[in-house]
């Protein structure tokens, strides 16, 4: 008896050798002899993945068209078109705009001008009943910039101050917009 464990006789096989750059075989180098050789891969390599010859589609959440540059460009330029529809005004001024001619208006209620507003500010409340009659007494050569708490008030009394021939007429949007951008302190 061959083995020591057993009564069936078993043969070993030979143990499997790594393959080397010389050894390694590919599907190509198995083809049929009338092939040319510089159709095979080089050895160890595979071949190159061939592209379909149509489009691909664009991966889920993903859509073909403008790069993302033109979208960001489109967003920012829809941002402009709707504050220039809310009457906001995106410039930015220098302290010396705020001149002696400037009136800033405060827009907000008396109880809000209270809790703060800009330095210099004058109040005048945008629900009060007679607004049109106290903003008739200022000379139109003023400028005037206008504010309260969301931009909203500023707008309506924008739109009065226009309407009754006020030419030089900003909406400087919040209270904290409007202090950022005429540098000037809220007092409180």
């Amino acid at each position: 008896m061959a083995g020591a464990r057993g009564t069936r006789a078993t043969t070993r096989r030979p143990a499997a050798r790594k393959p080397t750059a010389t050894t390694r075989r590919t599907s190509a180098s198995k083809a049929t002899p009338g092939k040319a050789a510089a159709s095979r891969p080089a050895a160890g390599r595979r071949p190159a993945a061939k592209r379909p010859a149509t489009r691909r589609r664009p991966a889920a959440g993903r859509t073909a068209g403008p790069g993302w540059w033109q979208r960001v460009a489109t967003a920012c330029a829809l941002l402009a078109a709707l504050g220039a529809l809310a009457g906001v005004v995106v410039a930015t001024w220098d302290s010396n705009r705020v001149e002696d001619r400037t009136v800033v208006l405060d827009v907000r209620s008396p109880e809000e001008f209270a809790a703060g507003h800009l330095e210099g500010a004058v109040n005048l409340d945008a629900e009060a009943s007679d607004l049109a009659e106290r903003v008739a007494v200022w000379d139109a050569a003023n400028s005037f910039i206008v504010y309260c708490r969301t931009g909203h008030r500023a707008r309506v009394v924008v739109d009065l101050l226009t309407s009754l021939g006020f030419t030089d007429v900003v909406n400087a949007g919040s209270l904290h917009t409007a202090a950022w951008t005429t540098r000037l302190d809220i007092v409180r």
